[in-house]
């Protein structure tokens, strides 16, 4: 089981400023959310490893290329 205080230490050491997964909310609201939104969180995260099955929609992942410009003119090119 994932304790308060690995969850903080987890969510120090989390980068900003980065993408959204596919339920558009940044990982800030996780990190500076508080601590009742913590507390909710680790009761997620537990009862994921104890009936050892992850939701199914955190297996889903989406990828989109962002061409710098000399990069897509070179790429077109191929």
């Amino acid at each position: 089981m994932i304790t308060i205080g690995e969850l903080h230490e987890i969510l120090k050491h989390v980068k900003n400023r980065k993408s959204c997964g596919l339920d558009n909310l940044p990982m800030e609201l996780s990190k500076f959310g508080g601590n009742e939104l913590k507390i909710h969180l680790l009761e997620l995260f537990n009862k994921i490893i104890d009936k050892n099955q992850m939701p199914q929609e955190w297996e889903t992942g989406m990828v989109i290329n962002i061409h710098k410009k000399e990069h897509k003119a070179n790429f077109l090119k191929l």
